[in-house]
């Protein structure tokens, strides 16, 4: 299942939830419906962003490393 993490009041938001509408592969989760949700979308932002800091380094010569 793909959890889409969004807040009701935002129209992007609420244009792709329109479009998964009835379709069982996605869960919607509206971080604005309580703290816990919210942080856990924080989370995982948080943690997908320092992966991609991680793979992404640069070597001292602006080449992306192999390692």
């Amino acid at each position: 299942m793909i959890k889409l993490y969004g807040i009701k009041t935002c129209p992007e938001c609420s244009g792709l939830y329109e479009q998964v509408k009835g379709d069982s592969r996605f869960e919607i989760i509206n971080v604005g419906q309580h703290i816990l949700l919210l942080k856990e979308f924080l989370s995982l932002r948080d943690t997908a962003k320092e992966k991609r800091r991680t793979d992404n380094h640069v070597n001292g010569k602006g080449k992306k490393s192999c390692c």
